[in-house]
């Protein structure tokens, strides 16, 4: 059974939140003021609701978001790289990427801060960062779909696509979605390929155990 985080604990979020907004110097994101503020309601808004949950309910939660982030911030890059009169026919088939489309760099601007801030602060606050972790791995697998996603677009825009990337694209979603889920389960801190602290830590307990039983 998992407990639910001490209230001193739900309480520290906010500072932990101060201090991953300054880490990530919002002001150089050439964001304005308003938009800024907009974005650290939008954070603030989120994480209080991770919080007020238990810590494997608040943390899966906000993965979630960190890798959904990512993907939007693949769509816009992906969007901006197409052509002006795909990048107007997918505007106009999908509404939602109308305003999107419009104000790509300013989108893109905003959505790379929240992602810094977001993952700052779930290393402050759960101890869930760590070079070469699930987040690292997500995204250089993200970054081989790039072309993936831009062939998305395409079709969406009407233009004609090979059955056999039609097949390939079907199969990168999958092993994503895999990806993904796999990811998830993940623990804080725990560096892909590598077995995680409480793992190793187990292992040798067991080796000295089998030793010492050997050696009686």
């Amino acid at each position: 059974m998992t407990l639910a985080l001490p209230p001193w604990r739900r309480r520290d979020w906010r500072r932990q939140l101060e201090r991953a907004w300054r880490r990530c110097s919002p002001a150089r994101s050439g964001l304005e003021q308003d938009a800024l503020n907009v974005l650290r309601e939008d954070l603030h808004r989120h994480i209080r609701a991770w919080t007020a949950l238990d810590r494997d309910e608040g943390l899966l939660q906000a993965r979630n978001e960190l890798m959904d982030g990512t993907e939007r911030l693949l769509l816009q890059r992906t969007l901006r790289g197409l052509d002006p009169d795909v990048r107007a026919s997918v505007a106009s088939k999908m509404p939602e990427f109308r305003p999107v489309a419009e104000d790509l760099d300013r989108y893109l601007a905003a959505e790379a801060l929240r992602l810094d801030v977001l993952r700052a602060w779930m290393g402050l606050y759960y101890g869930d960062r760590a070079r070469g972790d699930w987040y690292d791995v997500y995204c250089k697998a993200a970054e081989m779909r790039l072309e993936s996603i831009g062939r998305d677009f395409e079709r969406i825009a009407g233009m004609p696509v090979y059955k056999a990337e039609d097949n390939r694209d079907a199969a990168i979603r999958g092993i994503n979605a895999s990806l993904r889920l796999r990811l998830l389960q993940m623990p804080p801190g725990a560096r892909v390929g590598r077995p995680s602290l409480r793992t190793r830590w187990k292992q040798w307990l067991n080796r000295n155990h089998e030793a010492n039983e050997h050696n009686v």
